[in-house]
């Protein structure tokens, strides 16, 4: 099976579950079905982390895929060596272009992280630029209602000396 071949069956798969609910636990070695999983969002990657030197797992890391253990540890239990040389070359054989797909993948996640992040400048100068105009409006409407309350008093004032005076009454106050 090629990676192509592999990758065309994971998509039909992929697609074929509609919106069924499926929860599927899948342990493996196999880089491209790891490269799959970190491109989807609807697939928890997760990966068991060891120790260097004992090579004993010691936490579970998700969101991450690492390198696999699974000749080391078959070589410690003296697998033949004849299927660790198998494993080995398929391991080769498709690492180089997992390693490809998950480099571009990586690429395009830190293109989208910067696009977003320029996105989000813009954004934010544009709330700036509004929050300044508003607080413009609010002054420039406090001064008008300002001067509207004072031209408001000076007529008042006005026609109030006026009434005094006797030039104004009661009839004058409707104009």
């Amino acid at each position: 099976m090629t990676f192509s071949s592999l990758s065309v069956r994971l998509q039909v798969g992929h697609i074929s579950l509609g919106l069924t609910v499926l929860m599927l636990l899948a342990a493996t070695h196999f880089p491209a079905l790891k490269s799959y999983a970190l491109t989807r969002e609807c697939i928890l990657a997760a990966s068991m982390l060891f120790d260097p030197q004992t090579r004993k797992p010691f936490i579970l890391a998700y969101d991450k895929v690492g390198a696999s253990q699974a000749l080391h540890v078959a070589r410690e239990h003296c697998l033949p060596q004849n299927i660790i040389d198998r494993a080995e070359q398929y391991l080769l054989q498709y690492g180089q272009e997992t390693s490809d797909i998950l480099y571009r993948y990586r690429l395009n996640v830190l293109a989208s992280q910067r696009k977003n992040e320029n996105e989000l400048d813009k954004l934010s100068l544009k709330r700036k630029k509004a929050y300044i105009a508003l607080q413009e409006t609010k002054e420039r409407m406090k001064k008008e209602r300002g001067q509207l309350y004072e031209e408001m008093r000076a007529k008042a004032r006005d026609l109030m000396q006026d009434w005094k005076e006797g030039r104004a009454d009661h009839r004058m106050l409707g104009n």
